[in-house]
């Protein structure tokens, strides 16, 4: 569009050196910027008068005036004639074979000699333009985005368009916070990861960021063919975030949404679906009468920052798989802007119960455990099926019971250290002394436990040994002092008869 008014421009310049002035005083008339980004700053800098033969059908003419003070301003490719047209200024005249490039290139280094502070054009929230009442004139136009809007010619009334815009950018998602209370010792406030590890049961919070913005930048049109099409930038009605769920159960009522720092209210976005299935947020663009709703804040920038929030809890599916949130956002209901997925993962490890039969770890039931964190106080309780026992806050059972079975298997936990206790041991075997597992002694919820039947090589394993023998049970006793006192008293007693006997004799 720009090549095309540049054109016209010069054509029209050209019919007008030398000729008389036009009978006709310059007027005002109405600019107006369509395609306007809220937020940003548009000004209009007044390069040249204009002088209209007929402003009711601008094909007759127009001509191109210079105030005296600003002749000195006016070099090549432009030239100040002698002619004067009817508001008493001289003509400026365009030398021959000038290229719209050139006519471009000199207005832009050189508008600010003839208006230094420019005219602002003013922001309409229902309409979604700016616009400004002027004299008539050839325009320099800029926009807060930080490039020119275009340069045109105003008369009683004329539209531009602002082809400035930005690609939005983004999104990306963080896990931000783990609520970890329900198992004593872990502090996982503010993770700001893209994965982490968490037990079944633990809520998660959830940031998704990305920069919108109001007008969608196009391919370059800035040529001959699209003239017809001056702008193809594309206009943003609403944002829509799409996020699928594995493993983790969305909190719909917990969503909030800020745009510019700001938090919106309830009524300002639509929220369906969550749990296990699909959340869907909406967050409306324009008003009904078509304007963006939302201002770029930034100087020199079309991007509004966006951050969506939502918690989500671990489900008991995360015990087998690493639980996946995959957020899809895009504009105008169905155009992608790109995806971002966070992970957490879960742990397990399997309990194998023996005993040191000449160190042949044989296998041995009959033995009863309890799960405590590492702070050897807080008892873990568990959702049982079959061997396996996965980890739930809210479980009724507290005792993993090996009566029956030498191996079982434990997950749904957090990448964390624990401790076993034997509550029962086998008949005809020793309790055996509590066993610290560490961290590492964990595998990854996808991962495979590997069981050698050996306490080296095993992977994933965590083996408790019974040693053969029986503690005889104790009710307590009265100690061996008064064996001593009696003793004594028998000794005493004794010596006193003897004595006794002897001098009966010798009498």
């Amino acid at each position: 569009m720009k090549k095309f008014l540049a054109i016209v421009l010069i054509a029209v310049m050209m019919m007008a050196m030398g000729t008389v002035a036009f009978a006709e005083a310059q007027g005002q008339g109405t600019l107006t910027v369509s395609n306007a980004t809220k937020g940003q700053t548009y000004t209009a800098y007044k390069v040249f008068n204009a002088v209209y033969s007929d402003t009711s059908d601008i094909s007759k003419g127009v001509v191109y005036t210079v105030p005296s003070t600003l002749e000195a301003q006016v070099s090549e490719p432009f030239s100040v004639g002698t002619a004067v047209a009817s508001n008493g200024e001289k003509i400026v005249s365009l030398a021959s074979g000038t290229t719209e490039t050139a006519v471009l290139a000199w207005v832009k280094s050189n508008y600010t000699k003839f208006d230094s502070t420019g005219t602002a054009l003013v922001y309409s929230d229902s309409a979604g333009t700016a616009s400004a009442t002027l004299d008539y004139g050839y325009y320099y136009v800029t926009s807060g985005l930080g490039s020119v809007v275009t340069i045109d010619s105003l008369n009683a009334a004329v539209s531009i368009v602002d082809k400035n815009a930005s690609a939005p950018d983004g999104p990306t998602k963080l896990i931000t916070a783990e609520d970890s209370s329900i198992i004593a010792g872990l502090d996982k406030t503010n993770v700001t990861l893209t994965s982490n590890d968490a037990a079944v049961d633990s809520v998660e919070t959830f940031k998704v960021t990305f920069n919108a913005v109001n007008w969608v930048q196009a391919a370059d049109d800035d040529t001959a063919a699209d003239s017809a099409t001056p702008n193809n930038n594309t206009k943003v009605t609403n944002w829509v975030l799409t996020d699928t769920p594995v493993g983790l159960n969305i909190d719909s009522t917990t969503v909030a949404i800020t745009v510019n720092g700001t938090a919106l209210a309830s009524t300002a976005f639509s929220v369906s679906g969550g749990g296990t299935a699909a959340l869907n947020i909406t967050i409306p663009w324009t008003n009904d009468g078509g304007a963006s709703l939302y201002a770029a804040s930034t100087a020199g920038s079309a991007l509004i920052p966006v951050v969506v929030t939502y918690n989500a809890t671990v489900t008991d599916a995360a015990a087998i798989a690493a639980a996946t949130n995959t957020v899809v956002v895009k504009y105008n209901t169905d155009t992608p802007l790109g995806t971002a997925t966070t992970t957490t993962n879960t742990y397990k490890f399997q309990l194998d119960k023996t005993k040191n039969a000449e160190k042949d770890y044989a296998e041995l039931t009959g033995a009863k455990f309890q799960l405590y964190a590492s702070d050897g106080t807080t008892l873990l309780k568990f959702a049982v099926n079959g061997t396996t026992y996965t980890y739930d806050a809210e479980g009724k059972v507290d005792t993993i019971d090996m009566t029956s079975n030498a191996k079982v298997v434990i997950q749904g936990l957090d990448k964390a250290g624990y401790v076993l206790k034997e509550t029962q041991a086998p008949s005809g075997y020793n309790k055996a002394e509590d066993v610290t597992i560490a961290d590492t002694a964990l595998v990854i919820a996808t991962g495979t436990i590997t069981d050698n039947t050996g306490v080296d090589s095993d992977t994933g394993v965590v083996t408790v040994v019974n040693e053969a023998g029986t503690e005889l049970p104790s009710t307590g006793g009265i100690g061996t002092t008064i064996f001593y006192i009696v003793g004594s008293i028998l000794v005493l007693g004794a010596a006193v008869i003897l004595i006794t006997r002897r001098r009966m004799n010798h009498e």
